[in-house]
């Protein structure tokens, strides 16, 4: 009996310390891009070109530090805070789209700034006055991020604070400042 009762307290304690070391554990699981192997980070730019889905226009929007794709959209407030399902989920299949990442710049810096103007917005309305929160639109907000958060203007076109002119998603698609980290499909 006694051997009994020392093989099964050898096995438990084994069990335990396997079960409670590391070798089991896992991590935060990152989140990718749908149907792709490109890991979610914040402060990626998701440009999406013209299309039906986009009303011919082109749209971008960020990705926060809490993986919620932040953006300035014609809704009643000006604004949508999106999971990554529910966000593609706007757009039709066949739509393509690019995620860009900051050549230098912090990417973490720029999501935190995206979050705080988030707050700010109260309009979907294309204004000119590069310093207003409260009127905003989608490539305008995405400058914004990056422009407070560095002072930096990422499409290189002498863009400022005083600043009045119009940021085109366009602009951000080829802004000097970001690479492109992937493109992928609906």
């Amino acid at each position: 009996m006694k051997k009994i009762f020392a093989v099964l307290s050898i096995s438990f304690a084994m069990l335990f310390t396997v079960f409670s070391s590391n070798v089991f554990a896992m991590g935060p699981v990152t989140p990718q891009y749908p149907g792709t192997n490109i890991d979610v980070k914040p402060g990626d730019i998701i440009h999406s070109p013209k299309s039906k889905s986009t009303w011919f226009a082109g749209h971008t929007a960020i990705v926060g530090t809490d993986y919620y794709i932040y953006h300035s959209y014609p809704d009643s407030d000006g604004k949508r805070k999106d999971s990554i399902s529910t966000y593609f989920n706007l757009y039709n299949s066949g739509d393509k789209f690019t995620i860009l990442r900051p050549r230098t710049l912090s990417a973490n810096d720029a999501a935190q700034t995206a979050e705080s103007i988030f707050n700010n917005i109260q309009t979907y309305d294309f204004d000119i006055d590069l310093n207003d929160f409260e009127n905003n639109y989608c490539s305008k907000y995405v400058w914004q991020a990056y422009y407070y958060s560095s002072w930096t203007d990422i499409t290189e076109n002498g863009y400022g604070h005083y600043t009045q002119a119009w940021i085109y998603p366009s602009e951000i698609l080829e802004a000097p400042k970001m690479y492109k980290a992937g493109v992928f499909y609906k």
